[in-house]
């Protein structure tokens, strides 16, 4: 029983970390506009100002988030995979449509380069 009770809770905590990521603009607005003007109205200036400061230190933490992804690749020889973490500058609404439909559909996107070149 207490398994499945946990279980559960990853399961609920997963999905609402999944939501949260994908609809996280929309949460922080409203939670600067209207949360804060209710915050501000009940508990004062300094409450709003607190609450403002705590919604943008989780911003910068949403925003590493997102823009976090790690590449696989093949090794020359192709007996191993190297694994990359890159960081990207862009946001989501900044990437070509076309690009993040790609994605979205296959799952991955592979490219390869040669290099041709005097060594």
């Amino acid at each position: 029983m207490s398994l499945l009770f946990l279980l559960g809770w990853i399961l609920v905590g997963t999905v609402a970390s999944a939501l949260l990521i994908r609809y996280w603009d929309t949460v922080r607005d409203w939670l600067n506009t209207t949360a804060a003007d209710f915050v501000g109205r009940y508990l004062g200036y300094d409450a709003r100002s607190r609450m403002q400061q705590a919604i943008v230190i989780v911003d910068r933490f949403m925003g590493k988030v997102r823009q976090r992804t790690t590449l696989m690749t093949l090794t020359p020889d192709g007996t191993a995979l190297d694994e990359v973490e890159v960081e990207t500058l862009y946001h989501e609404h900044e990437i070509d449509q076309a690009l993040l439909h790609e994605l979205s559909n296959r799952r991955k996107i592979q490219q390869r380069f040669e290099y041709k070149g005097d060594m």
